[in-house]
């Protein structure tokens, strides 16, 4: 395994790309979060101009992406989305083809904290094959290691938000003056509130079904007063920061 990384990080993506042809390309990537402690896979075509790589970038978030593309053009958008992005890059070459397949499986189901493991890794062949950069760098090779929720990210049940869709929206915003969406709204009592409405802002549902649940969670607080009010006021402010304290168990 190569470790690129001289400091540690919260979350990381390996994106491996390769060119198909001069208008499609075929990208595989992997993400882990040692806060929230997922592993995630996504293996997708996607265009030139990327469209589904700003996507996944949007919604995951990550704090860097080392990135593995032999097409120098493509890799150089590729680097380009992530500078407009502020997000930070590592360069490595492509894997080799020999890598072990079984040995890697091994790996992600021993990572995995639900057993038996039922996750079809076939589906992802290439995102399969980036996450040989991922376990090198955010992994330490402890006799019993941390434990994640291993899953596919499930792209296609998510609106598309671009960078400029964010900014033109006021999504967000890093001015204490300014006023954003995410300011209006947060009304949290917990830090991992608030990556959860992070969450929700920048990755907003398309199913219906998926929607009316949420809708229905709403519903319910208005409609109950004390309910909220007792959650809110007593019982959230005690709940400790789960997902961060994690890091140092």
């Amino acid at each position: 395994m190569v470790d690129v990384l001289d400091t540690r990080v919260e979350s990381l993506v390996s994106l491996l790309v390769e060119t198909l042809d001069s208008d499609e390309i075929h990208c595989g990537l992997s993400y882990m979060s040692e806060i929230g402690k997922t592993l995630r896979f996504l293996d997708f075509k996607d265009t030139i101009h990327l469209d589904y790589i700003k996507v996944a970038l949007s919604q995951l978030h990550p704090d860097k992406v080392i990135v593995t593309c032999e097409h120098t053009k493509t890799r150089n958008a590729v680097l380009k989305v992530l500078g407009i992005r502020g997000i930070k890059s590592v360069e490595i070459p492509i894997p080799s083809d020999d890598y072990d397949k079984d040995e890697i499986t091994k790996r992600i189901k021993t990572l995995s904290n639900v057993y038996p493991f039922k996750v079809d890794l076939k589906k992802t062949p290439l995102a399969f094959h980036s996450f040989k950069y991922l376990d090198a760098n955010m992994c330490d090779d402890d006799e019993i290691p941390e434990q994640y929720e291993v899953s596919f990210h499930p792209l296609e049940e998510y609106m598309t938000l671009g960078e400029r869709a964010i900014q033109s929206l006021d999504l967000f915003s890093d001015i204490p003056a300014n006023l954003s969406l995410y300011k209006l709204l947060n009304k949290c009592r917990t830090r991992g509130g608030e990556r959860l409405l992070k969450d929700w802002i920048r990755q907003p549902l398309k199913n219906e079904e998926s929607i009316r649940v949420r809708l229905d969670i709403v519903e319910l607080f208005v409609d109950n007063t004390d309910l909220r009010d007792t959650l809110h006021n007593e019982t959230l402010r005690k709940i400790p920061d789960f997902e961060n304290l994690c890091q140092f168990v």
